[in-house]
C-alpha cells in the first residue's frame, strides 16, 4: 500500500499535467449566501436544476464544493470558463465526466473533456481525484464515526475473512476495508452492494492503492497509475 502526502495548497498551485490530483476541501465552512453566489457563478443550467433537487442545505455545499474543485483545475488547464463547462453523471459508464457546455442543445452536443474524474463526500468534507492519464480510477472517503455500530454492520455485510480481521485489528480495519471497496466499486463500475460481502483483497491486486488517516477520515484511492505516492492537496478555500 503506497504513501498519501497531505499539503495545503490554494487550488491555483495544483495542476493536471500532474499524473494525478487528489484534492481535499471542508464545503462546511460555507455560508448559505457564499454557496449561493458560487453556484450562480460557477453552475451550468442543468447543473442548477440538479442543486435545486438536493434538499439539505449540506448536500447543496457538498455539490458546488465538488463542481467548482473540477471546474477551477479544467478551466485553467483547458483554458475555458468555469460556465463553459458542464459536469455529468454518464448513465452508460456510470461515472461522471465534463464537457464543454454549449448553450444551444446540451444534450447532443457534449464534447467530453479527456480527464477521468472521482469524487467522494463525507461530513461535508469533499474529495475529487482527477487525471488524464489513469484511466481507471476510484476514490472514498469515510467519517470515522466511533460510534457506529462497526463490528455488528462488519458481521452483517462484510465477508467472513474480512470479519475475522476486524475483529482481530478493531475499528481502524473496518473503515479501511469500508473506504477500499467504495474505491474498488467506483474503479471497476460496479455496484458497492455487489462488493461487500466479497473479500476484496485479491481484486485489489491490479491497482495501485493508495490508504490513510486524515483527520477524523479515513481514505482510499485505486488507479492504474505506478505511483509509490500521491499528494493529498489540502485547500482552505475555492477562491
Amino acid at each position: 500500500m503506497e504513501k498519501l502526502l497531505p499539503v495545503t495548497k490554494e487550488i491555483d498551485a495544483i495542476s493536471l499535467e500532474s499524473p494525478l490530483c487528489l484534492v481535499l476541501f471542508d464545503s462546511n465552512v460555507l455560508s448559505q449566501a457564499q454557496m449561493s453566489e458560487l453556484a450562480e457563478n460557477w453552475l451550468t443550467p442543468e447543473e442548477k436544476q440538479i442543486l435545486d433537487r438536493r434538499r439539505l442545505l449540506s448536500a447543496k455545499k457538498e455539490f458546488v464544493a465538488s463542481r467548482g474543485m473540477i471546474k477551477l483545475l479544467l478551466a485553467r488547464y483547458f483554458q475555458l470558463d468555469v460556465q463553459a463547462i458542464n459536469i455529468f453523471f454518464d448513465q452508460q459508464d456510470t461515472c461522471l465526466k465534463a464537457s464543454r457546455y454549449r448553450d444551444a442543445c446540451p444534450e447532443i452536443s457534449r464534447e467530453v473533456l479527456p480527464v477521468q474524474i472521482c469524487i467522494a463526500h463525507s461530513h461535508g468534507k469533499v474529495l475529487v481525484a482527477m487525471s488524464r492519464q489513469s484511466s481507471c480510477l476510484g476514490v472514498d472517503l469515510e467519517w470515522r464515526k466511533l460510534e457506529r455500530p462497526w463490528l455488528k454492520l462488519a458481521r452483517h455485510f462484510y465477508h467472513a475473512r474480512e470479519v475475522t480481521r476486524i475483529e482481530q485489528e478493531g475499528v481502524d480495519s473496518f473503515y479501511r476495508i469500508w473506504t477500499l471497496k467504495e474505491a474498488l466499486a467506483k474503479a471497476i463500475k460496479q455496484p458497492i452492494a455487489r462488493l461487500l460481502s466479497q473479500d476484496i483483497t485479491p481484486m485489489l491486486d491490479p491497482f495501485t492503492v493508495i490508504s490513510a488517516r486524515y483527520q477524523d477520515f479515513d481514505i482510499s484511492l485505486l488507479t492504474d497509475l505506478p505511483l509509490a505516492q500521491t499528494e493529498l492537496a489540502i485547500l482552505d478555500s475555492l477562491c
